[in-house]
């Protein structure tokens, strides 16, 4: 925006995806300079000794958070709709971005010691962020993730995309080519690195931030646990990804057991009028255990597409991004 506060990563990745399209679908040079342009703006925002990449590269003396650290928010959805962009346009630049900074993010994003990832990383050096500095407050503050990830997470569009991660890990490992006709072995053991996390996280649970705030609102989810479907439907289609990738049954079990553990909370019938008035029966998927309705923002669109993955196992699906 105008104030230099509004160049988050993920909303770039959204314009590069967009103009990405266009370009293969017309073939109109501008289209993909203009994805460049807007790869450019952050690539630029890169730290040249770590790799990192900058949440929001724009400056801005209120809203300091985003301009020195780097969160899942760009490995997880920027590298994600690179890897997309990339498929769109055939250009290798957009794929070989998002695999430095999932390679980055990993180098120093990985807690060998906790076998977790941590949730912000300085952009500088690497260091994470485990309390906030009060020398960068801002209003949104709060909200900024610190410590290790929180997987379920229970806010839509914060800074913290762990699950998004996960997938584009090993989005980004079946789009490498190592140029002898093999796949990148380092992104599998990222991505793996992530099943470990999502496995022992499991069955899913609210998340830790904004734990509180959800409870007061919807106090029936201290009764029905559980998570959103975006989460489910997530975590589901980075295990069949994991599972076509390495050929081990663990992946698919555990998409399994995910996807039986989704349909067991979320799925509901309902009985609606048709169109000639008599009652009929529906099946339909709310956004959360707790909730007694379906909600768009909740993302069971991305649940749906998972299930059919899940269906399907063995055939190529994008993912469920």
């Amino acid at each position: 925006d105008s104030a230099g506060t509004g160049d988050f990563a993920f909303s770039a990745g959204s314009f590069i995806i967009a103009f990405s399209f266009l370009y293969g679908e017309t073939k109109d040079q501008d289209y993909l300079d203009k994805a460049r342009l807007v790869s450019d703006w952050h690539w630029n925002g890169v730290n040249p000794e770590t790799g990192l990449m900058l949440s929001a590269p724009g400056r801005h003396k209120d809203n300091l958070w985003n301009t020195v650290h780097c969160f899942t928010e760009v490995s997880g959805c920027h590298c994600s709709q690179l890897l997309r962009a990339y498929e769109y346009s055939g250009d290798t630049r957009l794929r070989d971005r998002a695999i430095a900074v999932i390679k980055a993010y990993e180098k120093y994003g990985w807690d060998e010691k906790g076998r977790n990832y941590y949730a912000t990383l300085r952009a500088d050096d690497g260091t994470p962020v485990l309390k906030y500095d009060p020398a960068l407050a801002s209003p949104v503050s709060p909200y900024m993730p610190i410590g290790h990830v929180d997987l379920w997470r229970t806010y839509a569009y914060g800074f913290e995309f762990p699950l998004v991660a996960a997938q584009a890990s090993i989005y980004a490992y079946e789009l490498s080519d190592t140029g002898n006709g093999e796949k990148d072995a380092e992104l599998l053991a990222i991505a793996e690195h992530w099943g470990e996390v999502v496995e022992k996280n499991m069955p899913p649970f609210l998340g830790r931030r904004f734990k509180q705030v959800v409870e007061e609102a919807m106090p029936a989810v201290k009764e029905t646990g559980g998570t959103y479907a975006e989460n489910y439907g997530r975590a589901i289609s980075f295990f069949v990804h994991l599972y076509r990738a390495t050929d081990n049954q663990k992946n698919l079990k555990l998409a399994e057991q995910l996807a039986q553990e989704a349909v067991d909370k979320l799925y509901v019938e309902v009985e609606l009028p048709d169109d000639d008035g008599d009652a009929k029966t529906y099946g339909i998927f709310r956004g959360h255990p707790a909730k007694p309705y379906y909600q768009s923002n909740d993302f069971v669109g991305i649940l749906l597409h998972a299930l059919l993955e899940l269906d399907q196992p063995d055939q190529h699906y994008r993912g469920a991004f």
